[in-house]
């Protein structure tokens, strides 16, 4: 078997082990247990491709960014998802409606988040609507991600000074 194998027998079986403990939600706030597998490894997995979790469309984009190939330490995550009244509003706007214990969600933790609730409840969160996320593309285009249909969830980029109707805000709780 080889180290790639390895790897991704090993992420498949953190992921379905956070997928047995669920996603508890109360009032838009979501808790879960999240493995801390990358992004790019996520996308990749088998389960992942074989539910279609993940948009195959142009979603390669982003595999050079450090935010997209970090690890996190595996943990309780607590994500506010998307955080209310953040839609129509730019994303230093945004950042002003998170409480003084939260801060932007990583777009690792999200895309996570939406990957366990849907293997775990069958639900797609955010099927119409996108999240803005703390990673960035450069400077000024930030990464969000949403629209999880059933072509899977979408990772995107888009300028921080925008004010659409459709994106607004991810917050986790700091650790």
């Amino acid at each position: 078997m080889s180290r790639a194998e390895t790897t991704q027998d090993a992420a498949t079986a953190a992921l379905m082990g956070a997928v047995e403990k669920g996603v508890q939600c109360k009032n838009g706030v979501y808790r879960f247990f999240d493995p801390g597998i990358p992004l790019v490894l996520l996308r990749n997995l088998p389960v992942v491709r074989q539910q279609k979790l993940v948009s195959d469309y142009v979603q390669d984009w982003y595999d050079q960014y450090d935010w997209a190939k970090r690890e996190d330490a595996p943990q309780e995550r607590t994500l506010r998802i998307p955080v209310e009244g953040s839609f129509y509003k730019t994303f230093p706007e945004q950042e002003k409606l998170l409480n003084a214990d939260e801060e932007v969600a990583s777009t690792r933790s999200v895309a996570t988040l939406l990957v366990i609730n849907a293997l775990a409840t069958g639900k797609r969160l955010l099927p119409d609507r996108w999240v803005r996320c703390i990673d960035k593309e450069s400077g000024v285009f930030g990464v969000f991600v949403g629209f999880f249909d059933a072509a899977g969830l979408r990772v995107r980029r888009n300028w921080d000074g925008d004010r659409v109707s459709h994106i607004g805000v991810a917050a986790e709780r700091k650790s």
